[in-house]
Protein backbone atom coordinates (compact mmCIF):
# COMPACT_ATOMS: atom_id res chain seq x y z
CA UNK A 1 0.00 0.00 0.00
CA UNK A 2 3.19 2.31 0.82
CA UNK A 3 4.34 1.86 -2.81
CA UNK A 4 1.28 2.85 -4.00
CA UNK A 5 0.76 6.05 -2.63
CA UNK A 6 3.97 7.04 -3.17
CA UNK A 7 3.36 6.30 -7.37
CA UNK A 8 0.35 8.15 -6.34
CA UNK A 9 2.45 10.85 -5.02
CA UNK A 10 4.58 10.85 -7.91
CA UNK A 11 2.23 11.06 -11.06
CA UNK A 12 0.10 13.94 -9.04
CA UNK A 13 3.54 16.39 -8.25
CA UNK A 14 5.46 14.80 -11.75
CA UNK A 15 7.69 17.64 -13.37
CA UNK A 16 7.14 19.79 -16.33
CA UNK A 17 4.25 21.45 -14.45
CA UNK A 18 4.36 24.60 -16.69
CA UNK A 19 3.89 22.42 -19.57
CA UNK A 20 0.91 20.89 -18.56
CA UNK A 21 -0.62 23.76 -17.31
CA UNK A 22 -0.35 25.36 -20.73
CA UNK A 23 -1.34 22.15 -21.95
CA UNK A 24 -4.44 22.17 -19.75
CA UNK A 25 -5.83 25.75 -20.84
CA UNK A 26 -6.26 24.09 -24.15
CA UNK A 27 -7.55 20.93 -23.28
CA UNK A 28 -10.04 22.20 -20.57
CA UNK A 29 -13.02 22.03 -22.47
CA UNK A 30 -12.45 18.49 -24.45
CA UNK A 31 -13.48 15.06 -23.45
CA UNK A 32 -10.26 13.53 -21.61
CA UNK A 33 -10.29 16.50 -19.54
CA UNK A 34 -13.98 16.02 -18.52
CA UNK A 35 -13.44 12.31 -17.88
CA UNK A 36 -10.24 12.52 -16.17
CA UNK A 37 -11.95 15.27 -13.75
CA UNK A 38 -15.22 12.84 -13.48
CA UNK A 39 -12.65 9.87 -12.31
CA UNK A 40 -10.99 11.91 -9.90
CA UNK A 41 -14.47 12.77 -8.39
CA UNK A 42 -15.46 9.39 -8.60
CA UNK A 43 -12.67 8.18 -6.59
CA UNK A 44 -13.00 11.17 -4.01
CA UNK A 45 -16.87 9.79 -3.28
CA UNK A 46 -15.54 6.42 -3.30
CA UNK A 47 -12.77 6.86 -0.57
CA UNK A 48 -14.95 9.15 1.09
CA UNK A 49 -17.58 6.48 1.71
CA UNK A 50 -14.94 3.80 2.32
CA UNK A 51 -13.65 6.36 5.03
CA UNK A 52 -17.16 6.97 6.18
CA UNK A 53 -17.68 2.73 6.65
CA UNK A 54 -14.93 2.21 8.38
CA UNK A 55 -15.01 5.15 11.04
CA UNK A 56 -18.70 3.74 11.65
CA UNK A 57 -16.85 0.46 12.13
CA UNK A 58 -14.38 2.03 15.24
CA UNK A 59 -17.91 3.48 16.40
CA UNK A 60 -19.62 0.50 16.10
CA UNK A 61 -16.78 -1.62 17.66
CA UNK A 62 -16.67 1.68 20.77
CA UNK A 63 -19.73 0.48 21.80
CA UNK A 64 -19.57 -3.02 21.27
CA UNK A 65 -16.76 -3.17 23.26
CA UNK A 66 -18.39 -0.73 26.49
CA UNK A 67 -21.19 -2.78 26.08
CA UNK A 68 -19.09 -6.54 26.48
CA UNK A 69 -17.52 -4.73 29.27
CA UNK A 70 -20.56 -3.92 31.10
CA UNK A 71 -21.62 -7.69 30.41
CA UNK A 72 -18.55 -8.51 32.12
CA UNK A 73 -19.14 -6.39 35.14
CA UNK A 74 -22.43 -7.70 35.51
CA UNK A 75 -20.99 -11.14 35.08
CA UNK A 76 -18.62 -10.48 37.74
CA UNK A 77 -20.99 -9.14 40.16
CA UNK A 78 -23.43 -11.92 39.31
CA UNK A 79 -20.44 -14.66 40.30
CA UNK A 80 -19.22 -12.67 43.37
CA UNK A 81 -23.10 -13.13 44.19
CA UNK A 82 -23.59 -16.71 43.39
CA UNK A 83 -20.15 -18.16 45.13
CA UNK A 84 -21.07 -16.13 48.32
CA UNK A 85 -24.51 -18.17 48.03
CA UNK A 86 -22.61 -21.14 47.63
CA UNK A 87 -20.53 -20.38 50.09
CA UNK A 88 -23.49 -19.38 52.77
CA UNK A 89 -25.09 -22.57 51.65
CA UNK A 90 -21.99 -25.14 52.21
CA UNK A 91 -21.49 -23.45 55.50
CA UNK A 92 -25.23 -23.87 56.62
CA UNK A 93 -25.09 -27.53 55.18
CA UNK A 94 -22.08 -28.45 57.29
CA UNK A 95 -23.78 -26.40 60.30
CA UNK A 96 -26.88 -28.45 59.96
CA UNK A 97 -25.54 -31.73 59.52
CA UNK A 98 -22.88 -30.76 62.69
CA UNK A 99 -26.13 -30.33 64.43
CA UNK A 100 -27.88 -33.87 63.67
CA UNK A 101 -24.98 -35.53 64.82
CA UNK A 102 -24.33 -33.92 67.96
CA UNK A 103 -27.59 -34.04 69.10
CA UNK A 104 -27.37 -37.67 68.35
CA UNK A 105 -24.42 -38.25 70.46
CA UNK A 106 -26.19 -35.39 73.09
CA UNK A 107 -29.15 -38.14 73.22
CA UNK A 108 -27.01 -40.49 74.23
CA UNK A 109 -25.00 -38.46 76.61
CA UNK A 110 -28.46 -37.84 78.62
CA UNK A 111 -29.43 -41.22 79.18
CA UNK A 112 -25.41 -42.60 80.70
CA UNK A 113 -25.61 -38.97 82.45
CA UNK A 114 -28.73 -40.06 84.32
CA UNK A 115 -27.50 -43.90 84.83
CA UNK A 116 -24.52 -42.58 86.12
CA UNK A 117 -26.57 -40.34 89.16
CA UNK A 118 -28.85 -43.51 89.65
CA UNK A 119 -25.64 -45.57 89.88
CA UNK A 120 -24.22 -43.43 92.14
CA UNK A 121 -27.08 -42.86 93.93
CA UNK A 122 -27.50 -47.27 94.35
CA UNK A 123 -23.76 -47.10 95.57
CA UNK A 124 -24.37 -44.73 98.32
CA UNK A 125 -27.40 -46.77 99.73
CA UNK A 126 -25.11 -49.33 100.01
CA UNK A 127 -22.27 -47.41 102.26
CA UNK A 128 -24.85 -46.49 104.44
CA UNK A 129 -24.30 -47.73 107.84
CA UNK A 130 -27.01 -48.95 110.71
CA UNK A 131 -29.26 -50.52 108.38
CA UNK A 132 -30.75 -54.37 109.33
CA UNK A 133 -30.04 -57.42 107.76
CA UNK A 134 -33.52 -57.05 105.85
CA UNK A 135 -32.99 -53.73 104.51
CA UNK A 136 -29.30 -54.11 103.17
CA UNK A 137 -30.91 -57.39 101.44
CA UNK A 138 -33.30 -55.25 99.20
CA UNK A 139 -30.73 -52.84 98.47
CA UNK A 140 -28.22 -55.66 97.85
CA UNK A 141 -31.55 -56.73 95.35
CA UNK A 142 -32.13 -53.55 93.68
CA UNK A 143 -28.43 -52.50 93.20
CA UNK A 144 -28.05 -56.17 91.58
CA UNK A 145 -30.79 -55.52 89.45
CA UNK A 146 -30.12 -52.21 88.74
CA UNK A 147 -26.33 -53.21 87.83
CA UNK A 148 -27.90 -55.47 84.77
CA UNK A 149 -30.17 -53.19 83.09
CA UNK A 150 -27.40 -50.37 83.17
CA UNK A 151 -25.35 -53.17 81.06
CA UNK A 152 -27.96 -54.13 78.79
CA UNK A 153 -28.69 -50.11 77.88
CA UNK A 154 -25.22 -50.12 77.93
CA UNK A 155 -24.51 -52.81 75.73
CA UNK A 156 -27.74 -51.67 73.69
CA UNK A 157 -25.96 -47.95 73.43
CA UNK A 158 -22.99 -49.36 72.48
CA UNK A 159 -24.52 -51.69 69.57
CA UNK A 160 -26.38 -48.75 68.30
CA UNK A 161 -23.77 -45.80 68.51
CA UNK A 162 -21.90 -45.46 64.86
CA UNK A 163 -18.41 -42.75 65.86
CA UNK A 164 -19.13 -40.38 63.16
CA UNK A 165 -16.77 -37.63 61.98
CA UNK A 166 -17.26 -34.73 59.29
CA UNK A 167 -15.55 -34.22 55.94
CA UNK A 168 -15.73 -31.70 53.30
CA UNK A 169 -16.22 -33.06 49.59
CA UNK A 170 -15.18 -30.15 47.37
CA UNK A 171 -17.34 -29.93 44.17
CA UNK A 172 -13.63 -30.27 42.23
CA UNK A 173 -15.31 -29.40 38.71
CA UNK A 174 -16.62 -26.03 40.03
CA UNK A 175 -13.48 -25.47 42.04
CA UNK A 176 -11.16 -25.99 39.16
CA UNK A 177 -13.54 -24.56 36.27
CA UNK A 178 -13.59 -20.80 38.63
CA UNK A 179 -9.79 -21.71 39.81
CA UNK A 180 -8.08 -22.33 36.06
CA UNK A 181 -10.08 -19.85 34.43
CA UNK A 182 -9.00 -17.28 32.71
CA UNK A 183 -11.58 -14.99 31.43
CA UNK A 184 -15.75 -15.75 31.56
CA UNK A 185 -15.19 -16.08 27.80
CA UNK A 186 -13.85 -15.80 24.95
CA UNK A 187 -13.76 -12.36 22.43
CA UNK A 188 -14.86 -13.47 19.48
CA UNK A 189 -14.11 -11.80 16.28
CA UNK A 190 -16.76 -11.93 13.26
CA UNK A 191 -17.21 -10.37 10.01
CA UNK A 192 -20.01 -7.97 9.81
CA UNK A 193 -21.43 -6.26 6.62
CA UNK A 194 -23.96 -5.87 4.50
CA UNK A 195 -22.41 -6.55 1.23
CA UNK A 196 -24.65 -7.68 -1.36
CA UNK A 197 -24.14 -11.28 -2.75
CA UNK A 198 -25.09 -12.75 -5.63
CA UNK A 199 -26.15 -16.59 -6.59
CA UNK A 200 -25.21 -18.61 -9.28
CA UNK A 201 -27.31 -21.53 -10.54
CA UNK A 202 -25.54 -24.70 -10.18
CA UNK A 203 -27.45 -28.03 -10.47
CA UNK A 204 -30.20 -30.02 -9.18
CA UNK A 205 -31.10 -33.30 -6.90
CA UNK A 206 -34.07 -35.32 -7.33
CA UNK A 207 -34.85 -36.00 -3.83
CA UNK A 208 -37.86 -38.32 -4.86
CA UNK A 209 -37.92 -41.69 -4.26
CA UNK A 210 -39.73 -44.34 -6.20
CA UNK A 211 -41.97 -44.93 -3.31
CA UNK A 212 -43.07 -41.75 -1.81
CA UNK A 213 -46.41 -41.33 -2.19
CA UNK A 214 -46.75 -37.90 -3.04
CA UNK A 215 -44.17 -34.92 -4.04
CA UNK A 216 -41.71 -34.19 -2.35
CA UNK A 217 -41.49 -30.78 0.15
CA UNK A 218 -38.41 -30.07 1.57
CA UNK A 219 -38.83 -28.35 4.87
CA UNK A 220 -35.78 -28.93 6.77
CA UNK A 221 -32.27 -29.04 5.22
CA UNK A 222 -28.85 -29.98 7.31
CA UNK A 223 -25.61 -30.38 6.36
CA UNK A 224 -23.80 -32.79 8.48
CA UNK A 225 -19.86 -33.14 9.33
CA UNK A 226 -19.53 -35.97 6.74
CA UNK A 227 -20.89 -33.90 4.03
CA UNK A 228 -23.70 -36.40 3.82
CA UNK A 229 -26.93 -33.80 3.43
CA UNK A 230 -30.02 -34.73 5.57
CA UNK A 231 -33.75 -34.00 4.38
CA UNK A 232 -37.42 -33.48 5.75
CA UNK A 233 -40.26 -34.59 3.52
CA UNK A 234 -43.02 -33.10 4.78
CA UNK A 235 -45.92 -34.81 2.72
CA UNK A 236 -43.81 -38.38 2.27
CA UNK A 237 -43.33 -38.24 6.40
CA UNK A 238 -39.42 -38.98 5.77
CA UNK A 239 -36.17 -37.88 6.50
CA UNK A 240 -33.92 -38.59 3.99
CA UNK A 241 -30.01 -38.58 3.94
CA UNK A 242 -27.44 -37.65 0.82
CA UNK A 243 -24.63 -38.12 -0.10
CA UNK A 244 -22.40 -35.07 -1.38
CA UNK A 245 -23.70 -35.65 -4.84
CA UNK A 246 -27.21 -35.33 -3.96
CA UNK A 247 -27.56 -39.58 -4.41
CA UNK A 248 -30.17 -40.59 -1.93
CA UNK A 249 -28.38 -43.16 0.60
CA UNK A 250 -31.48 -43.92 3.03
CA UNK A 251 -33.97 -42.90 4.74
CA UNK A 252 -36.85 -43.08 8.29
CA UNK A 253 -40.10 -42.95 8.25
CA UNK A 254 -40.83 -39.66 11.11
CA UNK A 255 -44.52 -41.10 11.86
CA UNK A 256 -45.55 -37.59 11.16
CA UNK A 257 -45.09 -34.47 9.10
CA UNK A 258 -42.06 -32.92 9.48
CA UNK A 259 -42.68 -29.36 9.33
CA UNK A 260 -38.50 -28.60 10.26
CA UNK A 261 -34.98 -29.80 11.14
CA UNK A 262 -31.52 -28.56 12.92
CA UNK A 263 -28.77 -30.33 14.06
CA UNK A 264 -28.33 -30.75 17.40
CA UNK A 265 -25.17 -32.77 17.77
CA UNK A 266 -22.62 -34.78 15.89
CA UNK A 267 -24.46 -37.25 14.59
CA UNK A 268 -28.21 -36.00 15.68
CA UNK A 269 -31.08 -34.00 14.23
CA UNK A 270 -34.32 -33.17 15.34
CA UNK A 271 -37.32 -32.25 13.49
CA UNK A 272 -40.79 -31.13 14.47
CA UNK A 273 -43.75 -33.37 13.87
CA UNK A 274 -46.42 -30.37 13.35
CA UNK A 275 -49.87 -32.09 13.66
CA UNK A 276 -48.80 -34.38 15.97
CA UNK A 277 -47.30 -31.71 18.43
CA UNK A 278 -43.95 -33.86 18.84
CA UNK A 279 -40.17 -32.78 18.86
CA UNK A 280 -38.56 -36.24 17.21
CA UNK A 281 -34.40 -36.59 17.83
CA UNK A 282 -33.22 -39.09 15.04
CA UNK A 283 -29.91 -40.61 15.41
CA UNK A 284 -27.54 -40.16 12.38
CA UNK A 285 -24.89 -42.31 11.90
CA UNK A 286 -24.11 -45.60 10.25
CA UNK A 287 -27.94 -46.33 10.09
CA UNK A 288 -30.64 -43.55 10.62
CA UNK A 289 -33.03 -44.73 13.81
CA UNK A 290 -35.31 -42.80 15.82
CA UNK A 291 -34.70 -41.04 19.08
CA UNK A 292 -36.13 -39.98 22.27
CA UNK A 293 -39.27 -37.76 21.92
CA UNK A 294 -41.20 -35.12 23.79
CA UNK A 295 -44.75 -33.33 23.05
CA UNK A 296 -45.10 -29.94 22.83
CA UNK A 297 -47.97 -27.79 24.10
CA UNK A 298 -49.72 -26.48 20.55
CA UNK A 299 -48.82 -27.15 17.19
CA UNK A 300 -45.20 -27.21 16.27
CA UNK A 301 -43.11 -25.55 13.16
CA UNK A 302 -39.20 -24.50 12.97
CA UNK A 303 -37.29 -25.36 15.46
CA UNK A 304 -33.14 -24.32 16.49
CA UNK A 305 -30.92 -25.35 18.80
CA UNK A 306 -28.91 -23.21 21.00
CA UNK A 307 -25.76 -25.38 21.43
CA UNK A 308 -24.16 -23.31 24.17
CA UNK A 309 -27.10 -23.63 26.36
CA UNK A 310 -29.09 -27.28 25.31
CA UNK A 311 -31.72 -25.63 24.33
CA UNK A 312 -34.58 -25.60 21.45
CA UNK A 313 -36.40 -22.98 20.05
CA UNK A 314 -39.39 -23.86 18.83
CA UNK A 315 -42.17 -21.73 17.11
CA UNK A 316 -45.77 -23.07 18.16
CA UNK A 317 -49.42 -21.91 17.19
CA UNK A 318 -53.28 -23.12 16.95
CA UNK A 319 -56.56 -21.55 17.27
CA UNK A 320 -56.58 -21.84 21.23
CA UNK A 321 -53.84 -20.06 22.18
CA UNK A 322 -51.69 -16.94 21.29
CA UNK A 323 -48.76 -17.90 18.87
CA UNK A 324 -45.23 -18.09 20.24
CA UNK A 325 -41.55 -19.50 20.70
CA UNK A 326 -41.40 -21.99 23.24
CA UNK A 327 -37.96 -23.11 24.41
CA UNK A 328 -37.05 -26.40 25.73
CA UNK A 329 -34.37 -28.27 27.49
CA UNK A 330 -33.41 -31.63 25.79
CA UNK A 331 -35.92 -33.67 27.91
CA UNK A 332 -38.89 -31.29 26.83
CA UNK A 333 -38.83 -29.40 30.13
CA UNK A 334 -40.42 -26.05 29.33
CA UNK A 335 -37.66 -23.33 30.01
CA UNK A 336 -39.72 -20.26 28.86
CA UNK A 337 -42.14 -18.64 26.57
CA UNK A 338 -41.39 -15.55 23.93
CA UNK A 339 -45.32 -14.56 23.41
CA UNK A 340 -45.75 -10.80 24.17
CA UNK A 341 -43.14 -7.48 24.40
CA UNK A 342 -43.31 -5.65 26.45
CA UNK A 343 -46.49 -3.81 26.13
CA UNK A 344 -48.31 -7.14 26.36
CA UNK A 345 -48.74 -6.86 22.60
CA UNK A 346 -48.39 -9.98 20.63
CA UNK A 347 -44.88 -10.44 18.64
CA UNK A 348 -45.97 -12.92 16.38
CA UNK A 349 -49.28 -14.02 13.84
CA UNK A 350 -47.95 -17.51 12.62
CA UNK A 351 -44.35 -18.28 13.51
CA UNK A 352 -42.27 -20.46 11.08
CA UNK A 353 -38.55 -20.99 11.20
CA UNK A 354 -36.04 -19.93 13.85
CA UNK A 355 -32.78 -18.71 13.31
CA UNK A 356 -30.30 -18.60 16.68
CA UNK A 357 -27.33 -16.57 16.13
CA UNK A 358 -23.46 -17.96 17.65
CA UNK A 359 -22.48 -15.83 19.94
CA UNK A 360 -25.56 -13.54 20.20
CA UNK A 361 -28.24 -12.41 21.72
CA UNK A 362 -30.40 -12.07 19.03
CA UNK A 363 -32.66 -14.30 17.31
CA UNK A 364 -34.89 -14.34 14.10
CA UNK A 365 -38.06 -15.66 13.39
CA UNK A 366 -40.01 -16.00 10.07
CA UNK A 367 -43.64 -15.50 10.37
CA UNK A 368 -46.49 -16.20 7.88
CA UNK A 369 -47.97 -12.68 8.27
CA UNK A 370 -45.48 -10.25 9.30
CA UNK A 371 -42.38 -11.42 7.57
CA UNK A 372 -39.71 -11.55 10.01
CA UNK A 373 -39.30 -10.74 13.22
CA UNK A 374 -35.65 -10.10 15.06
CA UNK A 375 -35.41 -10.58 19.10
CA UNK A 376 -33.05 -10.14 21.90
CA UNK A 377 -33.15 -13.19 24.37
CA UNK A 378 -34.41 -11.33 26.71
CA UNK A 379 -37.88 -11.07 24.71
CA UNK A 380 -37.09 -7.41 23.19
CA UNK A 381 -38.59 -6.90 19.51
CA UNK A 382 -35.75 -5.46 17.79
CA UNK A 383 -36.67 -5.03 14.25
CA UNK A 384 -39.64 -6.15 11.61
CA UNK A 385 -38.77 -6.51 8.32
CA UNK A 386 -42.35 -6.74 5.66
CA UNK A 387 -41.87 -6.11 2.09
CA UNK A 388 -44.00 -6.32 -1.42
CA UNK A 389 -41.77 -8.37 -2.58
CA UNK A 390 -41.92 -11.33 0.42
CA UNK A 391 -45.13 -13.95 0.44
CA UNK A 392 -45.39 -15.66 3.11
CA UNK A 393 -42.05 -15.24 4.80
CA UNK A 394 -41.03 -19.26 5.82
CA UNK A 395 -37.32 -20.34 5.04
CA UNK A 396 -34.40 -18.67 7.06
CA UNK A 397 -30.49 -18.90 5.79
CA UNK A 398 -27.46 -17.71 8.15
CA UNK A 399 -24.74 -16.39 6.11
CA UNK A 400 -21.37 -15.06 7.28
CA UNK A 401 -21.39 -11.77 9.37
CA UNK A 402 -25.27 -12.17 10.78
CA UNK A 403 -26.48 -11.66 7.14
CA UNK A 404 -29.98 -13.13 6.83
CA UNK A 405 -31.92 -14.98 3.94
CA UNK A 406 -35.30 -15.30 3.74
CA UNK A 407 -37.57 -17.51 1.59
CA UNK A 408 -40.77 -16.27 0.30
CA UNK A 409 -43.01 -19.36 -0.53
CA UNK A 410 -45.99 -17.31 -2.63
CA UNK A 411 -43.33 -14.75 -3.85
CA UNK A 412 -41.55 -17.78 -4.92
CA UNK A 413 -37.95 -15.74 -4.37
CA UNK A 414 -35.20 -15.60 -1.85
CA UNK A 415 -34.76 -11.72 -0.17
CA UNK A 416 -30.80 -11.13 1.62
CA UNK A 417 -31.29 -8.82 4.57
CA UNK A 418 -29.12 -6.68 6.51
CA UNK A 419 -28.20 -6.69 9.87
CA UNK A 420 -30.68 -3.96 10.85
CA UNK A 421 -33.59 -5.58 8.76
CA UNK A 422 -33.78 -3.93 5.65
CA UNK A 423 -33.71 -5.30 2.39
CA UNK A 424 -30.23 -5.64 0.33
CA UNK A 425 -31.63 -7.32 -2.76
CA UNK A 426 -33.49 -10.09 -3.95
CA UNK A 427 -30.75 -12.93 -4.19
CA UNK A 428 -32.83 -15.32 -6.32
CA UNK A 429 -36.37 -14.21 -8.30
CA UNK A 430 -39.11 -16.15 -9.70
CA UNK A 431 -37.08 -16.00 -13.15
CA UNK A 432 -34.71 -18.61 -11.32
CA UNK A 433 -37.93 -21.02 -11.70
CA UNK A 434 -37.98 -21.51 -8.23
CA UNK A 435 -41.04 -23.54 -7.06
CA UNK A 436 -42.17 -22.17 -3.94
CA UNK A 437 -39.03 -22.01 -1.84
CA UNK A 438 -39.24 -23.05 1.87
CA UNK A 439 -35.93 -23.55 3.33
CA UNK A 440 -32.28 -23.25 1.94
CA UNK A 441 -28.84 -23.77 4.06
CA UNK A 442 -25.28 -22.23 3.35
CA UNK A 443 -22.83 -24.78 3.00
CA UNK A 444 -19.96 -22.17 4.25
CA UNK A 445 -16.92 -24.03 3.12
CA UNK A 446 -18.37 -24.41 -0.18
CA UNK A 447 -20.14 -21.39 -0.53
CA UNK A 448 -22.66 -23.44 -1.73
CA UNK A 449 -26.45 -22.61 -0.90
CA UNK A 450 -29.27 -25.34 -0.92
CA UNK A 451 -32.66 -24.15 -1.69
CA UNK A 452 -35.85 -26.97 -1.08
CA UNK A 453 -39.45 -26.78 -1.75
CA UNK A 454 -42.47 -28.02 -3.29
CA UNK A 455 -40.56 -30.42 -5.93
CA UNK A 456 -38.79 -33.56 -6.57
CA UNK A 457 -35.70 -31.36 -7.11
CA UNK A 458 -33.35 -29.54 -4.59
CA UNK A 459 -31.40 -26.84 -5.79
CA UNK A 460 -27.70 -25.86 -5.82
CA UNK A 461 -25.85 -22.14 -6.35
CA UNK A 462 -22.88 -20.44 -5.80
CA UNK A 463 -23.07 -17.74 -3.75
CA UNK A 464 -20.40 -14.91 -3.69
CA UNK A 465 -20.11 -11.36 -2.69
CA UNK A 466 -20.86 -8.62 -5.19
CA UNK A 467 -17.98 -7.25 -6.88
CA UNK A 468 -17.47 -3.73 -6.55
CA UNK A 469 -17.70 -1.98 -9.82
CA UNK A 470 -14.75 0.84 -10.31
Amino acid sequence: MSHFLLDLHKKLSCGNTKQITDIAKDASNNYEFRAAKSDIEQCLELVQQEMAERNKNIRNLDKKKDAILVKIGKSEDDMIKKIKDIAEKSREDVSAKHSEHVKAVKSDVNVLETVTATLRKGRDKLEETGLSDSEMFVHVNNCESMASDVKNLVRKLFENWQQTELYYQLNQTLYNGIITANSFGDVVEETIDDAEFTAKFNRKFNIKLDNDAETPEIMGICLMKDDTIVVTDYYNTRLKRLNKDGGIIDFIDLGGSPASLCQTGPEEVAATLREEKQVQFVSVGKTLSLGHSFATEQKCTGLSYDPESGELYVSCDDNTDTPSVNVYNRSGKLQRVYREDESGAKLFSSPCQISLQSSSDTFFVSDNSDGVIALSKTGQKLWTFTDNDLNRAWGLVKLPGRKILVCGIHSRNILQLATNGKKINELIGTSRGTEFPTVAVHNRNHSLLLVGGRSAFMQEYAISRKQLLL
